[in-house]
């Protein structure tokens, strides 16, 4: 109603008819995948595949590298002789190998004695709290220990069932 005078005409504004979009393809996981996505059994977006390349980026940097090897290797020599500390780490990483654990024969007492996988491990556990043995020399020989046991166990186990094996023949037969 405008100025007291009802008039037939709708003012509200009209909405746009909403576009037709092409249902999305959905991925393995329900999520809708780009438009540029490639469908699986169409046809390939790139036919003739990639361009070879007779030489790539890193042939060809090798190859440079290769040519100045020496005066590469006396200029990092140099620069770790002067005390440049890139340079020596360089060097020492690749010259020098990696540290690894080294283990020495050690008395542990009380560990001839044991006769149990429980007496073995207390005894180990024992010269590693009086520092007779390091924390990883204990965890080696705890590791040993455990697997020398489960051998043990399986080794049993097959005698058992075997002794089963000819009990069940021995009744069957009978």
């Amino acid at each position: 109603m405008l100025l007291g005078v009802q008039s037939d005409i709708d003012h509200t504004p009209a909405t746009p008819a909403p576009l037709e979009t092409p249902p999305a393809r959905l991925d393995r996981h329900g999520k809708p995948l780009p438009r540029t996505a490639w469908a699986k059994g169409g046809p390939s977006p790139n036919p003739k595949g990639r361009t070879p390349r007779s030489y790539s980026f890193t042939q060809a940097l090798h190859a440079r590298v290769e040519e100045r090897r020496d005066e590469i290797l006396a200029r990092l020599v140099d620069d770790a002789a002067a005390g440049k500390g890139e340079a020596l780490r360089i060097l020492m990483e690749r010259l020098t190998p990696a540290n690894r654990a080294t283990y020495q024969a050690v008395p542990i007492p009380g560990l001839a004695e044991a006769t149990t996988l429980a007496e073995r491990v207390a005894a180990v556990q024992s010269a590693m709290a009086a520092g007779t043995i390091s924390a990883d020399h204990c965890g080696a020989i705890l590791s040993g220990l455990k697997d020398a046991e489960l051998a043990l166990q399986v080794a049993s186990l097959r005698e058992e069932l075997e002794r089963l094996r000819t009990e069940l023949t021995v009744e069957v037969e009978a």
